[in-house]
């Protein structure tokens, strides 16, 4: 079974190939990798063209936001589950093996644990998996899902936290996704991350405003039969 891992990538070269490395170091050997240049105005190219073949690689002039760039990957991807990294963040070796399990067992949905680190912080990616601090949960970023059915994402959210969103609109009809209780995802802490989620906390008001109004509305969708 064959996963396709999809990394939007915006003006990220001095991240990107990190985030690669750790995909094409997984324990799990079926994966093809896709990479959407969202319209890099630094070294991006640059430093993906090392890959060659070992990757399939798109770039576009114009940058159009995450929302788009991930759409676009889903639009490509021609295997049965496909999984998100983002450009800036690492994954475990053990990361997408140990999802598969559970998506060969039924979920539709499944993420992993996460811990955060600083950037120029060193990061053992072959680590046996830790048991996730309860208090960071699940990285979004780390969510691995079958592509029938799939939901786009919505482009009037590309500037932090369409990935939350669009989970919630998947485990609305999908049912809830299964979360591995292991940290199996790095998130990088830098000045230029993309997102309102920082650290434990959400730092944009509107933002989590936005996000209780679409819980509300899914709850009362749920209880109206809609």
């Amino acid at each position: 079974m064959r996963v396709t891992v999809l990394i939007p990538t915006y003006n990220r070269a001095k991240y990107v190939c990190h985030a690669i490395d750790s995909i094409l170091r997984q324990t799990y050997s079926g994966i093809s990798i896709y990479v959407y240049d969202d319209g890099s105005s630094d070294q991006t190219d640059k430093a993906i063209s090392k890959y060659g073949d070992k990757i399939t690689y798109f770039r576009d002039t114009t940058n159009r936001g995450v929302s788009y760039a991930r759409n676009f990957l889903i639009s490509q991807t021609k295997t049965e589950i496909a999984a998100f990294q983002d450009s800036d963040d690492l994954s475990n070796i053990h990361r997408i093996a140990l999802q598969v399990e559970y998506i060969k067992k039924g979920y539709h949905l499944c993420a992993t644990g996460k811990k955060w680190f600083n950037d120029g912080e060193s990061v053992n990616i072959s680590e046996d998996p830790m048991d996730v601090n309860q208090k960071d949960r699940t990285a979004p970023a780390s969510m691995m899902f079958k592509m029938d059915g799939v939901l786009e994402f919505d482009l009037q959210k590309s500037g932090g936290g369409e990935d939350v969103e669009w989970r919630r609109r998947m485990t609305h009809k999908f049912g809830e996704y299964k979360a591995i209780k292991k940290v199996l995802y790095y998130i990088r802490e830098h000045k230029h991350r993309i997102g309102y989620w920082k650290r434990g906390r959400y730092v944009d008001k509107d933002w989590v405003a936005r996000m209780k109004a679409y819980r509300d509305f899914s709850r009362g969708s749920a209880q109206h039969g809609r």
